[in-house]
């Protein structure tokens, strides 16, 4: 067994890591600061799980998964929810849907997208009911991700016990992962199951220096349940804990007894906290991980796997990929995390350490294996489905964090250079790249129409006034091509209550039928939410003024001289019904800009084309 360290030698080490975790508790307030609500992969869907238990005691069920908002989350293994909803269950969270509706417009996956990056529409609420149901979770992820850190800490001084600073290099690498900040202050299991992860490695090797005892067995075996419960990629620790605590009883020479006493209390305790949920899902899914339905769910992959596309997603959601995957980092920071990665395996490889100890041998090959099983794990699941999120490999991020910490104290002082970039990262991207995506458009003071703008009043159909006032600046009616910009003014006279989306037509009149869901008219369009997703009509005051613009580029529409073409726009529901705003009064001039021909809900602008 590894002789453990002095009092002496831990006082410092000791301030240096409470320094790192109060270092990390402040950036991931900035993290769930500048992120809004369910603007992270999956956290809408696993916060519906979290209400629907909220809401009736039980989880929701899987028949039709694609027609709730928990999607393929009914499937997963429920530890997370429960207990969030636990947290949250003073709280009344049964206007979430109405609240946050989903933005039919967004730009999922899409890193190139320049606007609607949000996946719900935001208002400004309250911080109450379900707001602080919200911020709740998010903070109990915030405290897993304490743990996982600790947890690092412990597992390099229980693998390297009289080099402490090498412990808290790693945690401190962990710890200034922009994606880990990030991930650990939203709403997510694979929170739980990371840090259960790595307190269950952290509490095998304590085990396997200190000798195993049936009550320490016992903890190990309650954490290694619950992880398995966490999430079904938490079984991924059982075999590295069968070798780890094989590896204890040869050297200890266990009696037989021993050995069955030990396998029992782990077998009994995982058959009592976990076995259910896998026993349910054998015998309602015929699969006890309910993969497949997790895949079905989720919408199973079509076609090869593009190798270099998707590990290159993978690294980057590994480092600093934010919102629904829309939002990257600058390609330097790649750049650099890869450069941290060779100057650490360089190090690894010239560094001379003395003589390790069988047992610390074990754990770096205990720690090796848990990486293979985690990756093998998800590349299982991602012959299923796409699923190159960096976030998955987060379990195994003790002892990825522990290389690199050998590595970089390698070149001693000069180690902790190349972790700058990502101490300026982790700093600066909530500030520079996620808050700027979601921040709505400002109104425009004291603003006035001129006197070549025409005003058209709106009305929800529900209500009996119109509440908008859209400022129209018609374009010429004659062009031949280029662009054609089309200057809008939104204008609340009262509060609007639809999440209404705004579309912009171009539309051949000749072709054009009226007919419900006959789209073929329409060569052109620009369907949106106001301020590019990020100003929904309800968060439009009354009196406020929002300017924007609408460019069509006319040089690829390939428009005859000779045909009735029309700019056509107006607001409607994007998000199921369809339905559309009315067009209140008849003041429009006719020439210039009147109702469209299929309706009292469109405002069409008529078009020339000429050579």
């Amino acid at each position: 067994m590894l002789a453990a360290p002095s009092l002496a030698m831990l006082t410092r080490p000791r301030l240096a890591l409470l320094l790192i975790l109060i270092t990390f508790l402040f950036n991931a307030g900035f993290y769930n600061q500048a992120t809004p609500p369910f603007e992270a992969p999956d956290a809408y869907y696993h916060f519906a799980v979290i209400q629907h238990i909220n809401e009736t005691g039980s989880r929701p069920p899987g028949d039709n998964p694609a027609e709730h908002p928990w999607r393929q989350m009914a499937f997963h293994a429920p530890l997370y929810y429960y207990v969030s909803a636990l947290l949250i269950s003073p709280l009344d969270t049964r206007d979430f849907e109405a609240k946050y509706p989903r933005n039919p417009h967004a730009q999922v996956g899409e890193p190139s997208a320049e606007d609607n990056q949000n996946f719900v529409a935001h208002v400004d609420y309250d911080l109450r009911d379900t707001e602080l149901a919200i911020l709740i979770v998010r903070l109990f992820s915030t405290l897993l991700g304490l743990v996982t850190l600790v947890s690092i800490y412990a597992i390099g001084r229980l693998v390297f016990p009289v080099r402490p600073s090498i412990a808290l290099l790693a945690t401190f690498t962990a710890s200034i992962i922009p994606q880990f900040a990030y991930m650990n202050s939203i709403i997510s299991n694979d929170n739980l199951v990371t840090a259960l992860s790595t307190l269950g490695l952290a509490v095998l090797f304590w085990l396997i220096n200190s000798g195993v005892t049936w009550k320490k067995l016992l903890l190990l075996s309650v954490i290694l349940a619950l992880n398995s419960l966490a999430k079904a990629s938490g079984m991924a620790l059982y075999p590295v804990v069968v070798v780890g605590l094989s590896y204890a009883g040869l050297r200890d020479k266990w009696s037989l007894r021993r050995w069955f006493t030990y396998g029992a209390i782990g077998l009994g305790v995982w058959a009592v906290i976990a076995g259910w949920w896998y026993w349910e899902n054998w015998t309602t899914l015929d699969d006890p991980f309910a993969t497949t339905a997790i895949a079905d769910a989720t919408g199973q992959r079509g076609g090869d796997i593009d190798f270099i596309a998707e590990l290159r997603g993978l690294y980057y959601s590994y480092w600093g990929l934010f919102g629904w995957f829309n939002i990257p980092a600058p390609v330097t920071f790649y750049y650099w995390t890869a450069g941290i990665l060779l100057v650490s395996l360089a190090g690894v490889i010239a560094r001379r350490l003395p003589s390790l100890r069988p047992a610390q041998k074990v754990m770096i090959g205990l720690l090796v294996l848990h990486a293979v099983l985690v990756v093998g794990a998800w590349w299982q699941f991602n012959l299923l489905v796409t699923a190159g999120q960096g976030r998955l490999w987060f379990p195994f991020i003790g002892g990825a964090a522990l290389l690199i910490g050998v590595g970089l104290k390698a070149w001693r002082g000069a180690g902790i250079i190349p972790l700058a970039g990502l101490m300026v990262g982790v700093l600066a991207f909530p500030v520079t790249l996620i808050a700027p995506a979601f921040a709505p458009s400002e109104p425009v003071a004291n603003w006035q129409p001129s006197e070549d703008m025409t005003p058209v009043a709106l009305r929800e159909p529900w209500q009996s006034e119109a509440c908008l006032t859209l400022w129209v600046n018609p374009p010429d009616e004659t062009f031949s091509d280029g662009e054609l910009t089309l200057p809008v003014a939104f204008e609340a006279q009262c509060s609007l209550t639809g999440f209404w989306s705004f579309f912009v037509h171009v539309v051949d009149l000749d072709l054009q039928t009226c007919q419900p869901g006959d789209t073929h008219s329409i060569l052109w369009q620009r369907d949106t939410m106001p301020g590019g997703g990020d100003l929904p009509l309800p968060a439009i005051k009354p009196g406020d003024v929002y300017v924007e613009e609408y460019t069509v580029d006319l040089s690829v529409l390939l428009l005859e001289p000779g045909r009735e073409y029309a700019l056509e726009f107006g607001f409607y529901d994007a998000g199921g019904s369809f339905i559309r705003m009315l067009i209140e009064g008849d003041t429009l001039p006719a020439e210039s800009i009147n109702i469209g021909q299929c309706g009292t809900d469109t405002v069409s602008i008529p078009l020339t084309a000429t050579q």
